[in-house]
């Protein structure tokens, strides 16, 4: 088995690459890997807690699943969510604003590295 790092930086809905990303993750995690995803630019916006679309799947709840599961580790970007508006309290309970030095050495540590 291997450590993954996942980057997701596109916003959820608008297109498929943050879906294919968090299938990915899921996917990685059932296969007994090592995942941790960090979201920044637009990317941020997979995890806020109050979106609810009704046309798609919806990613809030594939990261809960993970996040509860203690498997999945998740930070997002402190600078891109400033620059959003958006704060912890809006996010996901469990993920936490990081630095791109956190980014930095999640990436190092790790055997994969992905951005979707």
């Amino acid at each position: 088995m291997v450590s993954i790092s996942v980057i997701i930086g596109q916003a959820p809905y608008t297109a498929e690459r943050p879906y294919t990303g968090l299938r990915f993750v899921n996917t990685a995690l059932l296969d007994g890997h090592s995942v941790k995803l960090f979201l920044m630019e637009d990317g941020i916006f997979v995890a806020l807690k109050k979106q609810n679309p009704s046309e798609y799947p919806n990613l809030r709840e594939w990261l809960e699943q993970g996040i509860e599961t203690g498997s999945l580790e998740v930070k997002a970007c402190g600078v891109c969510m400033k620059a959003r508006g958006v704060d912890e309290a809006d996010m996901v309970p469990g993920i936490k604003a990081a630095s791109m030095h956190e980014l930095v050495a999640w990436v190092a540590e790790c055997d994969k590295s992905l951005f979707f």
